[in-house]
């Protein structure tokens, strides 16, 4: 039950209105974050539409984009994107249909199926290179070279690891808000 509470306490706490900010602009970084890399999906995959890419959705390219160099398992590859395995393995099918890669057994553990990229393939990875420069390129039109690259400094910063549980109460000014009413 303590755990209720403290959770009905942190949501008091981030809905809370940021002073100053309109209320209909989401205020907390997750929901920005979120907003920015569904621009920039959605960017994406406009602009390689224009290029004849328009089989392909958001989610064949977060899949593209994570594979690196392709020579990942599909385990691996679920994993990074926070996929479960059949639905990795479904939109992998896909992109196999499609000949912009291919499934193939693991060199040293033959139950292990790995992806690897075709030639069509690595056309795509190049076209998606180029078609991101411009992104980046109209956005820092849009917003200004000096933010752009205030926004590449904060991402390849060390945020450390990931905040655990016990984080969550050691803000003091969390820990004197919490005047829930469903308090017990």
């Amino acid at each position: 039950m303590q755990s209720f509470k403290y959770w009905v306490c942190y949501m008091n706490y981030m809905s809370k209105p940021v002073e100053g900010v309109p209320p209909s602009k989401p205020h907390n970084l997750k929901s920005q974050l979120f907003s920015a890399s569904r621009w920039m999906a959605q960017s994406c995959s406009n602009m390689m539409s224009g290029l004849g890419y328009q089989m392909l959705d958001y989610q064949d390219f977060a899949l593209i984009t994570v594979l690196d160099n392709g020579h990942i398992t599909i385990e691996d590859l679920a994993a990074r994107l926070s996929w479960d395995i059949a639905f990795t393995s479904e939109r992998t099918n896909h992109l196999e249909t499609l000949g912009f890669v291919r499934i193939v057994r693991a060199p040293l553990n033959d139950n292990q199926k790995q992806i690897a990229f075709t030639d069509a393939g690595w056309q795509l990875i190049n076209d998606l290179s180029n078609v991101v420069t411009q992104v980046e390129l109209l956005l820092s039109q849009r917003i200004g070279i000096s933010d752009v690259n205030n926004i590449r400094s904060i991402f390849s910063s060390n945020w450390g690891p990931a905040l655990k549980e016990s984080d969550l109460f050691l803000n003091e000014q969390f820990k004197s808000d919490c005047h829930s009413e469903l308090d017990i």
